[in-house]
């Protein structure tokens, strides 16, 4: 299985790329990255690389660089009906509406355990067989690898 891992982050995060691609790696995932020539438009390798892919993993933070391009990269991956989640800290401020989107998950870094326990709360729900496998997927693939990432980014 391919997971696409879209990110912006500052110099000081870029750690956690590497270690959560490995948890991934672990759970039998190849990962993919976009190009990233901070432009906000997708070029066609990024959307090859996400139209081809299992799962989509965006991660937004307050001091990342090029957060729109992460934002397309995530509504590109939903109008293609990849399984997505999308990482975004709490003090990142949200467009209206946005909120309620079922794959999005707020963080804090410096109190993870609330964003831990609703992802594993959803891997909980998503493993129940009455559930529409779209809203299922992404828990069920990736839910362990994203807590891991929440519990990395609050350990700097």
């Amino acid at each position: 299985m391919k997971a696409f891992l879209s990110y912006s982050l500052n110099d000081a995060d870029q750690f956690v790329i590497p270690l959560i691609s490995r948890r991934l790696q672990e759970q039998r995932f190849f990962v993919t990255t976009g190009s990233y020539k901070f432009q906000e438009n997708l070029d066609y390798q990024t959307k090859n690389g996400i139209n081809t892919s299992n799962l989509f993993i965006g991660l937004i933070t307050n001091t990342g660089f090029n957060n729109q391009r992460v934002y397309n990269e995530w509504l590109h991956a939903i109008n293609n009906r990849i399984p997505s989640i999308l990482l975004v800290e709490d003090n990142y401020d949200l467009n209206r509406g946005l909120e309620r989107q079922p794959n999005l998950i707020r963080f804090n870094r410096y109190n993870p355990e609330i964003a831990i326990e609703e992802i594993n709360e959803r891997i909980k729900k998503s493993q129940n067989h009455n559930n529409d496998l779209e809203d299922a997927a992404p828990w069920i693939l990736g839910g362990l690898a994203i807590a891991a990432l929440i519990s990395m980014l609050s350990e700097d």
